[in-house]
């Protein structure tokens, strides 16, 4: 009788532990997200803009759809030297010499509150702005930053409810490649991209290095009134502020091209990509 219980010990020492780790931070959790890149999921990611149009804004790259797949579990965004002559969304045409992609989860996932992270593997080339950041959904008006900014895009369309809130764009991470490769941007805007423009950022040196993959996590805990960011599980910011946002969000993932601190791009590094093992969510409330 004692033989399948050994059999069974044996299993349970050589099996692989499938657990998800909690986030880096004592509370109650609730995974309500567990993206694994098995496949493309269309009913939770989209690919472009989330208005379908293009965009120049503070960029050198279109976005373009076939510069995203997902293949071995793995969503990879690519960035490319690639003339492109396009038509944008006020019929004016468009020359760009690079193209690159963009992913969001718009009208298909948003959370208010909780823990986001993701595992990702950063491109190398310089001029190259990977990003990992939420958005308020803007399928009901909202006391947004972003109200001016979106009128032009189309969304204005949808506002036709208003529900009490308050919206602002959060950046878990942002990397500009010529940077040390261990150093990241984190930030909080609201009340619009243009002269009335309010932020919270920073960036951090870290000192810890990618995994031997080449891949590294970042974090974001976001509960009421406060944010506190996080890579490879070690906290490199915290603001506590009443004005942080308080209305669902959803996920953008992209690499921008130039646009930032630099429009020279590394032509002879491209083709590069963004690589993305998982993106997890969880919902709770941190023990502080």
């Amino acid at each position: 009788m004692r033989k399948p219980i050994l059999v069974f010990i044996l299993l349970l020492a050589i099996l692989p532990n499938t657990a998800l780790a909690n986030p880096p931070l004592k509370g109650k959790w609730t995974l309500t997200l567990d993206e694994n890149f098995n496949n493309y999921n269309q009913k939770l990611w989209s690919k472009g803009l989330e208005t379908n149009k293009l965009h120049v804004r503070r960029s050198k790259c279109f976005y373009r759809d076939d510069n995203v797949s997902v293949a071995n579990g793995f969503l990879q965004i690519t960035s490319k030297k690639e003339k492109l002559k396009l038509i944008d969304k006020d019929g004016n045409k468009k020359t760009m010499k690079f193209s690159s992609g963009f992913v969001h989860s718009f009208r298909k996932f948003k959370q208010k509150y909780g823990y986001f992270e993701i595992r990702m593997k950063l491109p190398q080339a310089r001029g190259l702005w990977p990003a990992f950041w939420l958005m308020p959904d803007r399928s009901k008006k909202v006391q947004d930053p972003q109200i001016s900014e979106m009128r032009s895009t189309g969304i204005e369309k949808d506002r036709k409810e208003i529900i009490n809130g308050k919206g602002m764009e959060i950046d878990i991470m942002e990397h500009l490649t010529e940077w040390d490769a261990n150093k990241f941007h984190y930030a909080a805007h609201w009340d619009g991209y243009k002269t009335n423009l309010k932020s919270f950022r920073g960036s951090q040196l870290v000192g810890t290095n990618p995994d031997k993959d080449g891949f590294r996590k970042f974090g974001l805990y976001w509960g009421e009134n406060i944010l506190i960011w996080f890579v490879d599980d070690i906290e490199i910011a915290r603001w506590q502020n009443n004005r942080i946002s308080d209305v669902p969000m959803y996920i953008i993932i992209n690499t921008n091209m130039g646009g930032w601190a630099t429009d020279h791009i590394e032509k002879k590094k491209l083709p590069d990509q963004t690589v993305i093992d998982y993106i997890r969510v969880w919902q709770g409330k941190a023990q502080l």
